[in-house]
């Protein structure tokens, strides 16, 4: 006799019952919350004096062109960082200790390096194959990742470039 499992939502749905069953039986408090990796290596950059380094070695080319340039030159390196960090909360922690002191130096607000990160991160999340949500919630609606690519680029072009208009009236 085989045994078949629910179907996949059914079993999503049960996961949030115990989760908001479990709100009420924790205790409640304060819990030190970790980013893994990205965390770690923030620390080492802070601690390590690492992050001067790398702020002196990238703002001389980039005091050079004009700051909008290099908020936009921020989108893909967020979108490509991305791949290797696919958890958004671990790229922020990794990425905004650099990229807020080099916003300060050449001149640029802290708006406009934010966005940058928030666009560039967010276009690559639709459609990334490192990101895990992504992947199970295409696989519970049986959803091939080419089907959902050529339904979700178009919509990520358009996020990417009201980011991109976001960048430059921010900067």
């Amino acid at each position: 006799m085989r045994m078949k499992l629910p179907h996949p939502l059914v079993l999503l749905l049960g996961c949030v019952v115990v989760a908001v069953v479990l709100t009420w039986v924790l205790p409640a408090g304060q819990y030190d919350r970790r980013l893994g990796v990205a965390l770690a290596i923030s620390t080492a950059m802070q601690e390590g004096l690492i992050l001067d380094t790398i702020l002196n070695g990238l703002v001389p080319p980039l005091a050079n062109v004009p700051a909008v340039v290099a908020a936009l030159l921020m989108v893909p390196m967020h979108t490509l960082l991305h791949f290797a960090v696919p958890s958004v909360s671990g790229q922020a922690a990794l990425t905004m200790p650099i990229m807020a002191p080099l916003a300060d130096l050449i001149g640029l607000s802290r708006d406009a390096a934010v966005i940058a990160y928030q666009t560039g991160a967010g276009i690559s999340d639709m459609f990334i194959p490192t990101n895990g949500a992504l992947l199970a919630m295409l696989l519970a609606a049986r959803v091939s990742f080419n089907r959902w690519l050529r339904f979700a680029l178009p919509g990520s072009l358009l996020v990417a470039l009201v980011g991109l208009l976001g960048v430059i009236l921010a900067g």
